[in-house]
């Protein structure tokens, strides 16, 4: 019966989260603010959507400006962090380069030994 319980539970939980949604909504946050809100799930996100819908409509401005700054801030990371580990190639010591030279030497020297094998990425087994 727990199991149940806890089923049901969870079913009013995102009910009372939709209204408390719709409640917000109509008082003018941004997109980017609820996708926040839905985005803490249902325990979360109901309370801080019920607290901003009970307060003032003017109080939700500041908030709008702040989650756009986040949204643009977010965005910026997600970029550089995408573009860093490539950059990082870019500046590696030489070594490295040499190491990777000779995988490439060793996968081609196992296909023209044996045109048929599979070329392997590492050293050749005996």
């Amino acid at each position: 019966m727990a199991t149940k319980d806890f089923a049901e539970g969870a079913v009013q939980r995102m009910k009372d989260f939709r209204a408390e949604l719709d409640n917000l909504a109509r008082r003018g946050p941004s997109k980017d603010l609820l996708r926040q809100i839905i985005g803490m799930a249902p325990e979360q996100g109901a309370q801080l959507a019920d607290t901003l819908a009970s307060s003032i409509k003017d109080s939700l401005k500041p908030l709008n400006t702040l989650q756009s700054q986040i949204s643009k801030e977010s965005t910026a990371l997600g970029k550089t962090s995408a573009d860093v580990p490539y950059d990082a190639r870019k500046t590696r010591p030489a070594p490295f380069k040499t190491a990777v030279s000779s995988t490439r030497c060793r996968r081609t020297a196992a296909t023209a030994i044996s045109p048929a094998a599979p070329a392997s990425y590492g050293p050749p087994s005996n």
